[in-house]
């Protein structure tokens, strides 16, 4: 794999990261499980839904480039590693038990001065940052697996109020000028004949 070339990791069960030189994508196909009695397991995902593509920003794909660059030059010092094709693995080269990132992902919020929060809420925040950015309500339902859109404007319902002042703003891009137009077209009195000047009233104009 050379880093300007195209790259692809998956575990050999479905799930899978592909890297190109700017775009890459993650494919949802199976989630791990820790189950009583069997330890951690890969699952199948709980709908059709949740089966999905999710694309990564240029930054994430640069992060995961370098990370396996990293990860091929410990693999070829080091002959008794068994390379696996999972993306993350603990220090014994098995998969990472999702219990154990709480802890470090908690120290790098407090490095970073952030506040707490769980790994869950990173899945909120970005669906409320992509709503809040005007992303469509369908997009952000693909993204996150929900097997409706109305579950997701549902969960987010509280991102919908800061909408209701950009269609004051939209109509007013679309009806401004041509309001200015006809206000100006208009004289500010209307006179008739031996009436003299009356002052014209305000309200809709009839054909």
């Amino acid at each position: 794999m050379g880093a300007a070339g195209h790259h692809s990791a998956a575990d050999q069960r479905g799930a899978g990261i592909e890297l190109g030189r700017r775009r890459g994508r993650l494919s949802v196909r199976r989630a791990l499980q820790r189950q009583r009695g069997r330890g951690l397991v890969f699952m199948e995902p709980k709908s059709d839904t949740s089966r999905r593509t999710v694309p990564l920003p240029a930054g994430t794909v640069l992060t995961l480039v370098d990370h396996r660059l990293r990860r091929e030059r410990n693999s070829a010092a080091d002959t008794s590693v068994n390379e696996t094709e999972l993306v993350f693995l603990n220090v014994e080269r098995r998969p990472i038990d999702p219990s154990t990132l709480g802890r470090p992902f908690h120290q790098a919020l407090k490095r970073a001065g952030i506040p707490r929060v769980r790994i869950h809420d990173l899945r909120h925040t970005a669906a409320t940052y992509l709503l809040g950015r005007g992303v469509h309500s369908k997009i952000v339902q693909a993204l996150l697996g929900h097997s409706a859109v109305t579950l997701t404007l549902d969960t987010y319902s509280h991102v919908i109020p800061s909408f209701t002042q950009e269609v004051a703003e939209h109509m007013d891009a679309l009806f401004g000028s041509s309001q200015k137009i006809i206000e100006g077209a208009l004289p500010a009195t209307l006179s008739g004949p031996g009436n003299g000047a009356r002052t014209r009233r305000s309200g809709p104009i009839a054909d």
